[in-house]
């Protein structure tokens, strides 16, 4: 699974992967073992109604891409303890988490296989030799 995250002050009406994970789904979309997560990260607390409309949703355009949201401090523990990003909160309002640059690979046990910067070509292209090398030692 590719999981990417994105900032809270957006909703997921006008949200969506960003321009890197478009073409990894572009290179993956035949392949159903590949999924993407994006973690919508609120930036403070986030509404019952906005959280309604955001958590477990699917791309409509494809059932591979999954949004999710929640508890900003349910959030965070994910992060710095499942994912293990290097996370400090609270964030002085005007920095903007690292991690919102980062993507990380996990693979079907959900073990970590890699992170990358969802900025770079280089880093986009390694995730994506990392993907085929771990669909390969899959079969």
């Amino acid at each position: 699974c590719i999981v990417d995250f994105m900032s809270g002050d957006c909703s997921l009406k006008n949200s969506g992967l960003n321009p890197q994970m478009l073409k990894l789904k572009l290179i993956f979309k035949e392949n159903k073992d590949v999924c993407f997560l994006s973690i919508i990260v609120p930036k403070d607390s986030i509404s019952f109604e906005d959280k309604k409309e955001m958590e477990g949703k699917k791309d409509p355009d494809d059932s591979s891409t999954y949004f999710v949201t929640g508890n900003l401090n349910l959030i965070y523990t994910l992060l710095k303890e499942g994912l293990l990003l290097d996370i400090h909160q609270p964030l002085p309002s005007n920095e903007k988490p690292k991690f919102l640059e980062r993507i990380v690979l996990l693979d079907k046990k959900q073990k970590i296989r890699g992170y990358y910067n969802r900025i770079t070509q280089f880093s986009i292209d390694s995730l994506a030799g990392d993907v085929l090398l771990l669909l390969a030692s899959d079969k």
